[in-house]
């Protein structure tokens, strides 16, 4: 079976968030081993209707590999978690009692009484219907367990979403005071550069004024000394 890979789809997977889901849906594999071949048919909707999946030739394995074989269930997810129940397991040793065992399932009725019926029998078919109302009230409470683990797992799944965002927007607020805070330190050295270039060309333009002014009075009080000198 692993030299050709062999199987078939079905739509068996019900997941809680569907508008079509309900706690009664549920699907059936069933695998056949006769003589030398292994055939799976599944059941995807519960229906009795059985749709063959895959066959498999057994002739290279030992003779006795069914006598020395174990049934097991395993499974595995992706990234997201996935809630599959087992529901039930059942074996037949025999393909014959298998199928007088799902036609007696087909025409048993959930609760009748027969008035021939002996008193020992009427306690017992009401005792078997009380099993099967308490079997179906422990299948809810388990399916409301996962329903909440579900829940929590959405909430947890929220909040880490949430603490991511709060990250980010810390972060980009952050980024944010960083370029705010040297745009600012920057303008201000760029005005305190202006104004410092400002006062420096205004001190140098009222010196040079007042060395001008001051070279004007030097040289007008020379002619005049100059002219007293000159009379005597």
């Amino acid at each position: 079976m692993t030299e050709d890979v062999v199987g078939c789809n079905a739509n068996f997977r019900y997941h809680a968030d569907r508008a079509d889901f309900s706690v009664t849906d549920s699907a059936r594999a069933k695998i056949v081993v006769n003589n030398n071949k292994l055939s799976v048919f599944i059941d995807p909707n519960n229906s009795g209707s059985w749709n063959d999946c895959a066959t498999a030739d057994l002739k290279k394995l030992s003779p006795d590999w069914l006598s020395k074989s174990h049934i097991g269930i395993t499974a595995s997810t992706g990234q997201l978690a996935d809630n599959h129940d087992v529901i039930s397991l059942q074996s037949f040793s025999d393909q014959e009692v298998l199928e007088q065992h799902e036609e007696a399932k087909k025409k048993e009725k959930a609760f009748a009484l027969n008035e021939n019926d002996t008193l020992d029998t009427r306690l017992s078919k009401m005792e078997a219907a009380l099993n099967d109302l308490l079997g179906k009230a422990e299948f809810l409470d388990h399916h409301v367990e996962h329903a909440l683990a579900s829940i929590d797992d959405h909430i947890a799944n929220m909040i880490g979403k949430i603490e991511k965002r709060e990250d980010k927007s810390e972060s980009r607020i952050g980024d944010l005071e960083s370029i705010i805070k040297k745009e600012i330190d920057g303008t201000l050295e760029r005005r305190l550069d202006r104004l410092e270039n400002q006062l420096n060309g205004n001190v140098n333009r009222k010196v040079k004024g007042m060395e001008t002014e001051l070279n004007k009075q030097i040289e007008a009080q020379l002619e005049v000394t100059k002219s007293t000198a000159g009379s005597w």
